[in-house]
């Protein structure tokens, strides 16, 4: 409790720094209830309570003030967020950035779409939308000005590289990522047609690898539309009938697998979808409720984990919490690739199965 009023300040200048706020209750209602994320290490209003310094005399008029600001309509995420991300990310100019598309399902009712920058084992959302809809699977022009969006946030000239799952895998969506000049690895299904240049075509399910193995193809073509020309990594776990098949832009090899790999940094976000469905407002999640409980979050995010100067100011206050821990293990643990992590067989798995 003695450090919150240091870290509440600290936040508030955080979010200060743009001027879309409405009302300057909003923004100290949104720094309490970051302290309160920060210090309880949990999704909870009545949890929050605790941390925030107030002249309530009830932990429960704090947790009914908390309750006004998520169902307020009056409070648009993109103007508030938007400002803060974009400066968070200033820095990244001329860098390599792995931005993670995904989807989660809320009540099976609405679903989150939400691109997002993989940084130091989290996911910090660029860009989201809620919609009412029954299924986690969305069509590209559902989710296209979520990718503008995101888009007109990244710093320019810097290296975007788009990971996302099966779910995603459609041509028109590797077009428009080429047009945009983003990279991409993205998953594919076992019955992805792939057309090699020098063999007759095949459906990608019909390779064959022993466990811990992998193959790379080089310039093959897409799907009945011929899409490309693509590059193809496929890998098959010690322990397990499931493969991973990948499409990339570049000259796959190893490093394709890991840079997917990253993707499973967003298992975080889905944990959090999980939380705050129990703190959103089921009547309202598009306009309110939900929708300002993952804004809540996402500020935690951006702020904590990408906010600059001012960023490693309120880490620093927020002294309690755990540090964001390093991803970039997932391939080899997922793989569990063990003693075949040798540059020399890696490299023999260049272009054809392992023996």
């Amino acid at each position: 409790m003695e450090n919150t009023p240091y870290l509440y300040e600290t936040l508030l200048g955080v979010l200060g720094q743009h001027s879309q706020w409405l009302d300057l209750r909003h923004r100290k209602t949104l720094a309490w209830m970051m302290v309160g994320l920060i210090c309880a290490k949990t999704v909870g209003l009545g949890a929050w309570a605790s941390f925030a310094v107030s002249r309530a005399q009830y932990a429960q008029s704090v947790v009914r003030r908390f309750r006004r600001w998520l169902d307020n309509n009056r409070i648009k995420s993109e103007p508030l967020y938007g400002p803060l991300i974009e400066k968070a990310l200033v820095s990244w100019m001329g860098k390599r950035v792995y931005v993670a598309l995904d989807t989660s399902m809320l009540w099976n009712t609405y679903c989150l779409i939400r691109l997002s920058v993989i940084y130091r084992g989290r996911a910090v959302p660029l860009a989201w939308r809620v919609i009412e809809h029954g299924s986690a699977m969305v069509a590209f022009e559902t989710y296209q000005e979520v990718l503008d969006e995101a888009q007109r946030r990244l710093p320019l000239a810097c290296q975007v590289v788009f990971l996302a799952d099966r779910g995603f895998a459609d041509t028109q969506l590797m077009s428009q990522l080429r047009q945009r000049g983003w990279h991409f690895r993205i998953r594919i299904k076992a019955n992805f047609w792939i057309h090699p240049s020098h063999l007759a075509s095949f459906q990608v399910g019909e390779i064959e690898l022993q466990p811990g193995h992998m193959s790379f193809w080089h310039d093959v073509l897409l799907t009945d539309k011929r899409f490309g020309p693509v590059h193809f990594a496929v890998a098959r776990p010690l322990g397990s009938d499931e493969y991973w098949y990948v499409i990339s832009d570049e000259a796959a090899d190893l490093k394709t697998l890991q840079e997917y790999g990253l993707r499973f940094d967003i298992e975080e976000n889905f944990l959090d979808d999980i939380e705050w469905i129990s703190v959103g407002s089921v009547a309202d999640p598009v306009g309110g409720g939900a929708g300002a409980a993952v804004f809540c979050t996402r500020h935690h995010d951006a702020v904590l984990g990408l906010g600059g100067d001012l960023g490693r100011e309120a880490r620093q206050a927020a002294s309690g919490r755990p540090a964001l821990v390093s991803g970039g293990e997932l391939l080899e643990d997922w793989l569990e690739l063990g003693d075949l992590c040798t540059h020399q067989r890696l490299r023999a798995a260049h272009d054809g199965v392992l023996e």
